[in-house]
């Protein structure tokens, strides 16, 4: 069996995923150590015998390891085509790890050279002893930031630098949220007679798509903080970026700045409900959902193929919809005023998370991947 070599790099969440790589190995007694990108330690380990080098979101050289033919997965936590330069000039030993199953076939289709592509989901983590839900302070949370950019990506050989393209596939979005970029931009160039796998697109395409997607989802939680604000629900938020201009929140409404990855772990354990966004996965899943359902609280998501297949509304989460967010609201004032009912949903999501869903049986996935890829 080979070595694994968990990198570690400095943004705290992919750090924080890493890390429960890493101590789910030692549980199993497998051999294992981590690595901080930015050192020089490269040759050391290589040095050390059968290894294989496990990251998330690479984006760094990767020359010695490929010299060596050391096997590289890369675990992506945002979708493949924001590595798209990277990717497409891959090395020969680099096989992907995407959260969601229709990022396969993007991969398949659009990054020949990869190894190969999987789908796994993150798995969840709980931080400290379960609080019973009783006794939990925060009745609902959302653990997030939201991100609206007014800029799209400018396409230099169209008059209206694609003002029209842009604001067209947004609105197709907003109405038909269901869909991704791509295939909203596939509608759209049904309709004005437009090629976009014509080379000139390509530099283009994937931007467009990464942008509707990134304000759709901005869109839809500001609507819903919006919502929960004048429907008078009392929600901690961690996150920034909430400000609407002209809109004053009400003060059922606490913000929070953000925290880290370990902290709002812990904090969720002290929680009944847990808001969710999905970030715009339609066959997928988000780490939150398995970590708010293994620390005791309720998951409230919008849902996906993928979570639609694992998890029954009403038994074990609670799913919402986003074009019609009032039934939400609902939601929650009938578990608020029904509270054994809140407890028994909370502890379903919780046996079945800590069954299908932990870190350590993510490792033996991934375990599996990499026996099936070095065949």
């Amino acid at each position: 069996m080979r070595k694994l070599i968990f990198g570690i790099g400095q943004i705290d969440t992919l750090k924080y995923f890493a890390l429960q790589l890493y101590k789910a190995a030692q549980r199993q007694q497998i051999e294992c150590m981590t690595f901080e990108f930015g050192t020089d330690e490269v040759q050391k380990i290589i040095a050390g015998g059968d290894c294989a080098l496990v990251v998330f979101n690479m984006r760094t050289d990767v020359d010695a390891w490929e010299k060596m033919g050391i096997p590289i997965y890369d675990i992506l936590v945002d979708h493949p085509r924001r590595f798209t330069e990277f990717n497409e000039n891959a090395i020969h030993n680099l096989s992907l790890i995407v959260l969601d199953r229709q990022q396969v076939r993007y991969c398949n289709e659009h990054f020949p050279r990869i190894r190969q592509t999987f789908f796994m989901p993150l798995g969840g983590a709980r931080e400290g002893e379960l609080i019973p839900f009783e006794k939990r302070h925060i009745k609902v949370l959302y653990a997030g930031s939201n991100s609206f950019s007014p800029y799209y990506p400018a396409i230099s050989f169209r008059e209206d630098r694609g003002e029209k393209i842009y604001q067209d596939a947004y609105r197709l979005i907003i109405e038909q949220p269901d869909l991704t970029g791509e295939e909203v931009l596939q509608l759209i160039g049904i309709a004005d007679g437009i090629d976009f796998r014509a080379p000139e697109w390509k530099p283009y395409v994937w931007k467009i798509a990464d942008a509707l997607e990134q304000n759709a989802r901005a869109y839809y939680k500001q609507k819903m903080m919006q919502l929960l604000s004048e429907q008078g629900i009392e929600v901690e938020v961690y996150g920034n970026n909430w400000e609407i201009p002209g809109y004053t929140y009400r003060d059922n409404i606490h913000f929070h700045a953000p925290v880290s990855s370990e902290e709002i772990n812990r904090i969720t354990g002290d929680a009944q409900i847990s808001l969710n966004s999905m970030p715009w996965f339609k066959d997928g899943a988000h780490d939150r959902i398995f970590t708010a359902m293994m620390s005791g609280a309720i998951s409230m998501t919008d849902p996906s193929r993928y979570l639609l297949e694992h998890f029954e509304h009403g038994k074990n989460i609670v799913y919402y919809n986003l074009t019609d967010m009032e039934p939400m609201i609902d939601n929650i004032r009938f578990l608020q005023s029904h509270p054994k009912t809140a407890e028994k949903i909370a502890e379903e999501g919780r046996l079945v998370a800590e069954k299908e869903d932990t870190w350590d049986l993510r490792l033996q996935q991934l375990m599996n991947f990499m026996e099936n890829s070095e065949k």
